[in-house]
Formats: structure tokens, sequence, C-alpha cells
């Protein structure tokens, strides 16, 4: 019995053999061609090394770079512009319109018209905080002279400085001696406003 076993295995691995033996190759097609480092432009490899590179033809002359490739149309009366007879370099100088804008803004007027807005700003605040007619009266008179040393900074011409600095006294007097001056933010700004126009004094002066 173990015979026959041992048999049937021996005839089993000699038929799997046989049959490995007789299977035919797969066909893998032409071997690979060697490398041909002559060739720069990929596209010159054909893959068959017996058919020759086909070379594009030239270009001819007011002929498009790619056949059949749809370009925008040159609108009417647009002359065939050389972009290679384009100078490279651009830049601009400064625009003189922005540079006389940026100078009067550095003025003494202006710099100093946007500083003294902060202080009446919260002054403004701190009256309608406090509610009753005359703080709201006061704080009206504020705001008129925010908005006009707003309109200051950006034009140092708007207003006349006399007259903002005569404002800017005239609600300043009002608040100093009264029930207002002992809120803090208030005393506190009025400080900052008389440290502000003795700047302002300084830098007209030099």
């Amino acid at each position: 019995m173990d015979k026959k076993w041992l048999w049937l295995a021996g005839a089993s691995v000699i038929g799997l053999i046989l049959a490995i033996l007789m299977m035919p190759s797969p066909d893998t097609g032409s071997d690979i061609p060697e490398l041909d480092r002559t060739i720069k432009n990929p596209r010159d490899f054909s893959g068959d090394p017996e058919v020759a590179a086909v070379t594009p033809p030239p270009i001819k002359p007011g002929e498009p770079p790619h056949p059949g490739k749809r370009t925008r149309p040159e609108a009417p009366g647009t002359p065939n512009i050389r972009r290679d007879l384009i100078p490279t370099d651009n830049r601009a100088g400064p625009n003189p319109i922005a540079a006389q804008v940026l100078a009067r803004q550095m003025e003494p007027e202006s710099v100093f018209a946007g500083r003294a807005s902060a202080p009446f700003t919260l002054i403004r605040r701190q009256l309608l905080m406090n509610g009753s007619d005359e703080a709201k009266e006061i704080a009206d008179d504020a705001a008129d002279l925010i908005g006009s040393l707003r309109e200051n900074r950006r034009n140092p011409e708007a207003h006349d400085w006399a007259d903002l600095d005569d404002q800017m006294q005239t609600i300043a007097n009002q608040l100093r001696g009264s029930e207002y001056e002992s809120d803090p933010h208030i005393a506190q700004s009025l400080e900052r406003l008389d440290s502000i126009l003795a700047e302002f004094d300084a830098a007209k002066n030099r």
C-alpha cells in the first residue's frame, strides 16, 4: 500500500516537471534598445533603433509655431509688437501727487491734529456716560472738533490751526475746575492735550 502511494507521488512530480518544460515562453517583444546619450530631446527618441528620429520642419516667417492651435487674433489697429524689443526695466519713479500728499500729511498741523483727536474722543465718551444735559452739550462740541481734527489729519489746510486751537482751549476750560475733571479719564486726557499742544509749539518753532 505504501509503495502504491509512493509511485503515484513520483508520477505526479514527473508530470508537473514535463508540463513546465513543455509550456511555451511568453512573447515579450523585441529587446530594449541601448541608451543613446547623444539624444538631448526626448521627442527625438523613436523607440526603435532602426528608425531615424524625425526632425520637425522649420517654422516659416509669419506662420504660427503650433499649426492647428487657436491663437487670439490681434485687435484692430494693434501693431505687431515684438516682445524682445520691450525694455525689461519698467520701474516707474515715485508718483509726484502721492509724494505731495505724504509731505502735507507730515506737516505739524496734520500730525498733531491726529494726535489731539485721541484725548477729545475719550473726553466725549466720558461726558456721554455722565448723561447730564450740560455734559451732552459739551460732548456735541467735542464731536464737531474731533471731525475737524480728523479732516486736518488728511489735509492740513482743511481748517486753520488757530481756529482749532481756540475750540480745543474752549472745551478744555469748560472741563477744568468743573465736576467733570474729577473723572480720572477726563483729567488724564486734559494733561495729554497740554502735552500735545506743547509739542506742537516746539515743532513749529524749530
